[in-house]
């Protein structure tokens, strides 16, 4: 027996359990969208939430704190301070900038590194689950990977082509799903705040609220025609396709692969080495608990002495692989 509406073998059943399917669906995607329109009346009833200006100072609020609770919550060194976390220092560079002329001209180029950073700080947590697997770290990679997409829709969409994911969801329903997620995510860390230091708790809350923030952030670039936006749209000047083609093409002309890796393993090699050297301290003080340490130069300069060997050796085979192609 097959439905009269599908045309899909029910094998005698009163109600086709496909079409049944489909009307759920349909109903809980209709009642989504429903309350996504009921927010949104609520949501622009408030100023502050649709001035772009004020997200960026309530962004930067939030990392300047996030950066004090930071070094209260663990002890390092301050090496170690910067490289942990360096995403969101750069992050309030980006908003520090977009307020004066230079960053407001290199709008188009600071998005792209924004772009790196965003997937830097999804990509990160990720590697957690394969220590302790929670509920809750899944769903703060994922509410962060969409933030990361959202951001390329909205600011670097006309550089991407054939990426279909990014055309899931509308402007509002990107919106809305990351606070869904972000949410549910911090819901599902509650029990966990028992046996959390007060510190911890605020870092987590602080997170949330960022990527609140920031989801408003992106959504507010294609919906508000005033204020910052406007601002950096008459001054910021345009990053065509045509110009990272030509800067693309004329790197790899100066420098093949090999040598490119070989610049990359350098650079790792010394800030690794500048990290390890400063987190593996070397006590000076012959005492039980070692109150006094000194810098590792050794463990330094023997990390930078390895990336700069195997710097020299990868330039040096890309060199010869470009005389045997000429």
């Amino acid at each position: 027996m097959k439905c009269k509406k599908c045309h899909k073998e029910i094998e005698n059943l009163e109600v086709c359990p496909y079409c049944k399917c489909k009307q759920i669906k349909d109903k809980v995607i209709k009642d989504a969208k429903r309350r996504i329109n009921i927010a949104e009346k609520e949501l622009n009833k408030l100023p502050i939430l649709n001035d772009s200006r004020f997200i960026t100072y309530i962004l930067m609020g939030i990392l300047v704190l996030k950066l004090i609770l930071g070094s209260v919550v663990t002890n390092m060194s301050f090496i170690g301070y910067l490289l942990r976390n360096i995403v969101t220092i750069l992050l309030f560079i980006y908003f520090l900038l977009i307020h004066v002329d230079i960053g407001k001209k290199k709008f188009s180029y600071l998005n792209g590194i924004v772009c790196i950073l965003l997937f830097i700080q999804g990509i990160i947590p990720i590697f957690s689950l394969f220590v302790t697997f929670k509920f809750y770290k899944l769903f703060s990679c994922f509410s962060n990977f969409l933030l990361a997409l959202y951001f390329i829709r909205n600011f670097l969409g006309e550089y991407v082509e054939d990426f279909p994911l990014l055309d899931a969801f509308d402007n509002k329903e990107y919106f809305y799903t990351i606070i869904g997620i972000s949410a549910l995510s911090l819901v599902l860390e509650i029990p966990t705040f028992i046996n959390s230091g007060i510190w911890i708790i605020i870092l987590d809350l602080l997170s949330f609220i960022f990527t609140c923030c920031m989801a408003r952030y992106i959504y507010l670039y294609k919906k508000d025609s005033k204020g910052l936006f406007r601002e950096i749209k008459k001054s910021q000047e345009k990053l065509s396709k045509e110009d990272i083609d030509n800067k693309t093409k004329s790197v790899l002309k100066k420098y093949n692969g090999y040598q490119l890796f070989g610049f990359f393993i350098l650079i790792l090699g010394l800030v690794m080495g500048i990290y390890l050297g400063s987190e593996s301290a070397v006590c000076t003080e012959v005492s039980v608990d070692c109150s006094m340490s000194s810098f590792n130069f050794s463990i330094m300069f023997l990390i930078s002495g390895i990336s700069i060997f195997l710097c020299v050796l990868l330039f040096w085979m890309g060199q010869v692989l470009k005389i045997l192609e000429e």
